[in-house]
Order: structure tokens, then C-alpha cells, then sequence
């Protein structure tokens, strides 16, 4: 980590380039998420969305936001959650890690501690290079991806380490702490929410570093669901 983020300049509108970018969106659920037609052509609006960071969760595998009952979304079947930072990562993102775990602790019932022994701990957040062996690329706009409980790579968080981040409101750079809350609610279970004021958004607002009383809902439904 420590390598600026550099914005890519928007693509050239070649007919390739765009068909690649509608292809992209629609992999991920995008279209469907928002309610969208796939229309064949790709407008100013799709061109931006495909533009903006984002997290690297299919929309729809994560469509499971309000789903209850058999086929529910995993989630932690323990009182007692473990986390740790990837003690290659700089110091001052530990302290943004511990605040944003903070953010979704007092919605659970479940004990988030923290650790220091990176490799054994529950849930595992480390910066990493595009492609890193998850099969799950980190190739902009993607920035960032989570698994959650119960999949081969249960509870690892991963950050685009040549993304610039930052622990403060800075323009034109990505706050550390939005994306933290948002890909923690992915390692808790939650998938991605379509209602503009979740953290849980596909793209979350830069710089959002509260729950909307829909994440609130959800996080509580998850963790009080009877199977």
C-alpha cells in the first residue's frame, strides 16, 4: 500500500469499450439491483456507474439483503468473533478497522475482538495487489471485497492496495473508514442494499460512516432469525 490512486481517465466511447462496460455491470447484478432495463445500449448514467469505485460483490449473489428463513444468508455461528489487520498493512488502518467494527458491534449480538494473530483470526483485512488468489479481482473500479461466514475465504476482507486511502475527509480520495463498515457488514452476512442511504450500496457515499436504519434491520434480522 501507499501508492496513489490514480483516477482513470473515462474510457474512449469505441463500441467495444462500451459493450465491456455494460458487460461488466450486468455480471455484477447492477442492472437488476436497480431495477434497470438491459437495454443494449449504454447511456451517460451506465458510463458513470461504471466509472465510480466500487465493491467487487456481485449485486446479485448478494441479493440475499432481506431474505430469511432456510435459504438465508450464513452468518456467524459463534458468540465471539475474531479480527485482525494483516500486520503488513500501515499501523494507522488498524485504528479505522477497530472504529468501523465498532459501528456494526453495537447492532450484533456477538463479541467483535480483536487479535493479533492475523492467520487464525476470523475475519482477515489486509491490503492487496489486483489479483492475490481468490479467483476475485480487485481490478478498478473495484476497490474492495469481503467474503462471508461459511464460504472458502469466510471473513476475509480485501482492499485494493494500489488504491489511495485515507483515515480523513480528503477530495479525491476514498475514505478507508466507508469502505471498512461496508465490507465488515460482508463479512458479518449482509449482502449489498439497493436503498440510497445504506452503507451496504454497491458504491457507498464516500465519506458515509454511520449505518442507515435499514442496515440497522437488516444486521438485527440476520443475527435474530431462527433457523
Amino acid at each position: 500500500m501507499g501508492c496513489e490512486r490514480q483516477h482513470e481517465a473515462p474510457l474512449a466511447s469505441a463500441p467495444e469499450e462500451l459493450t465491456a462496460a455494460q458487460a461488466y455491470l450486468s455480471e455484477l447484478g447492477y442492472f437488476q439491483m436497480q431495477h434497470l432495463p438491459i437495454s443494449g445500449t449504454v447511456d451517460e448514467q451506465t458510463w458513470r456507474d461504471f466509472d465510480k469505485p466500487r465493491c467487487g460483490i456481485s449485486d446479485l449473489d448478494a441479493s440475499h439483503f432481506w431474505k430469511s428463513g432456510p435459504r438465508a444468508p450464513a452468518r456467524w455461528e459463534k458468540s465471539t468473533v475474531t479480527l485482525a489487520v494483516d500486520p503488513d498493512a500501515p499501523g494507522w488502518t488498524r485504528d479505522v478497522a477497530r472504529e468501523a467494527s465498532r459501528v456494526w458491534q453495537s447492532q450484533v449480538p456477538l463479541s467483535l475482538q480483536w487479535v493479533d494473530a492475523f492467520h487464525t483470526a476470523d475475519i482477515q483485512i489486509s491490503f492487496t495487489p489486483d489479483r492475490h488468489g481468490d479467483g476475485a479481482s480487485l481490478q478498478p473500479p473495484t476497490v474492495a471485497h469481503a467474503f462471508a461466514p461459511g464460504t472458502r475465504w469466510s471473513g476475509n476482507v480485501h482492499f485494493r492496495a494500489a488504491t489511495k486511502w485515507a483515515s480523513t475527509m480528503t477530495q479525491g480520495v476514498l475514505d478507508l473508514q466507508t469502505y471498512m463498515i461496508h465490507e465488515l457488514g460482508h463479512a458479518l452476512g449482509l449482502g449489498h442494499s439497493s436503498e440510497s442511504a445504506s452503507i451496504m450500496r454497491a458504491q457507498p457515499r464516500n465519506g458515509q460512516r454511520e449505518l442507515s436504519p435499514r442496515d440497522i434491520v437488516a444486521i438485527k434480522a440476520l443475527y435474530s432469525r431462527h433457523d
